[in-house]
């Protein structure tokens, strides 16, 4: 379950050999009174006495306070949606090249032309289509 809350506490308790290799134990206590363990692959708890903090707590036996990922790619969606059209229009460039349609020295030449009609999207007849 997703909350919120000030770390009160973060104690230090030992190392753990898993899966992943060393991981360190850290025990965190949180202002709303949630306990949980927290496991790190270095020797510094991501969770900072004082902080306030989303995270996930997984209650059972052995509680466990993870901390929530926040992260937001710097990448806008169109740009994504550019690079995925220029690697088509390439992939088309090269395909035609495979099957003699074109000659090596034209393939950035029909890579940029591709690109260019999958940015207009579907109204723009493609050599396959």
């Amino acid at each position: 379950m997703q909350k919120n809350s000030r770390v009160t506490r973060v104690t230090g308790n030992g190392t753990w050999d898993g899966n992943y290799g060393l991981m360190y134990k850290f025990e965190i206590e949180m202002e709303n009174g949630d306990i949980g363990e927290n496991l790190s692959k270095t020797p510094e708890c991501r969770f900072k006495e004082g902080q306030v903090t989303d995270y996930e707590f997984i209650d059972g036996q052995f509680p466990k306070i993870k901390p929530v990922n926040n992260f937001q790619p710097k990448s806008s969606s169109s740009d994504v949606q550019d690079n995925i059209r220029f690697a088509q229009g390439l992939n088309i460039a090269n395909l035609q090249f495979c099957h003699g349609k074109i000659t090596e020295d034209k393939i950035d030449d029909v890579a940029f032309e591709m690109y260019e009609k999958l940015k207009k999207g579907p109204q723009a007849k493609l050599p396959f289509s």
